[in-house]
């Protein structure tokens, strides 16, 4: 697996994505498969919360004929390598109520249920 350090935050302009794609504090790292074939990214970034360092998982995202094969294991430890590296205590990721693949995903990787988001359509 090669990883590639970019910015990617949803709706950005290109100005404002251009200027933080040198920001320190987002990261993309793709997995690619021997043939080139992108098969999976994760996003993250960190920030600091009342002199308390915290990293984010923005995205996640295994294709799914790859899914089951270590690689979304692979891209969550550079990216925990990352997040130690950049001196973060703790982790967070928000996951959909109906998405079990994920949760239990995280829940073998030690991560647990802090809280509950709830949403109203409008």
């Amino acid at each position: 697996m090669r990883s590639i350090q970019l910015n990617y935050e949803l709706e950005k302009t290109d100005r404002d994505v251009l200027e933080s794609i040198h920001d320190p504090r987002f990261i993309i790292l793709v997995a690619l498969s021997e043939d080139n074939e992108l098969i999976g990214f994760v996003t993250a970034e960190y920030g600091e919360f009342n002199g308390y360092r915290e990293g984010e998982i923005s995205f996640l995202y295994v294709e799914p004929k790859f899914r089951g094969h270590g690689v979304g294991k692979l891209l969550f430890e550079k990216c925990l390598n990352w997040f130690n590296d950049k001196g973060c205590k703790s982790i967070s990721i928000n996951v959909y109520a109906y998405n079990n693949l994920a949760k239990r995903f995280y829940s073998s990787l030690g991560f647990t249920r802090v809280q509950e988001n709830w949403k109203k359509i409008i």
